[in-house]
């Protein structure tokens, strides 16, 4: 099974990686410790993927798709998860890209790395079912 990442396919990322549904709000404190929350109306939901043991070719098109596909956190992409579900509107929510390597395989030299995505973005939907 794969993840399709805008126009990058990789293998499936880690299980147990984190969803949230976050509400966006606004949240002010006047001088006299009034606390008021302003809802914008909008529900988005945010993934945590974390893919282990990329080899270094998955890694260069990870490099290519953050700075030419989702340059960073500006562009938009659309995601399928390793369950055959569209995410639309999909943006990074981190402007640094980060890939970690184990001493055992920096020290082997075998280029295998591992580098978690965090992303926010809208089920299509006909397939919200799963992330509600």
């Amino acid at each position: 099974m794969s993840v399709l990442i805008g126009s990058l396919t990789l293998r499936n990322p880690e299980r147990g990686n984190p969803f949230r549904r976050v509400k966006r709000q606004a949240m002010r404190r006047t001088v006299g410790g009034t606390l008021y929350v302003y809802d914008k109306g909008i529900d988005t939901r945010e993934w945590e993927w974390t893919f282990a043991e990329l080899i270094q070719a998955e890694r260069d098109s990870l490099e290519t798709f953050f700075a030419d596909v989702a340059d960073g956190m500006i562009e938009t992409f659309s995601v399928r998860d390793w369950y055959g579900n569209w995410l639309d509107g999909c943006r990074l929510l981190d402007p640094t890209l980060e890939f970690a390597q184990t001493d055992e395989h920096r020290e082997l030299g075998t280029g295998i790395f591992s580098c978690t995505l965090r992303f926010e973005g809208t089920p299509r939907t006909s397939d919200d079912e799963g992330y509600s």
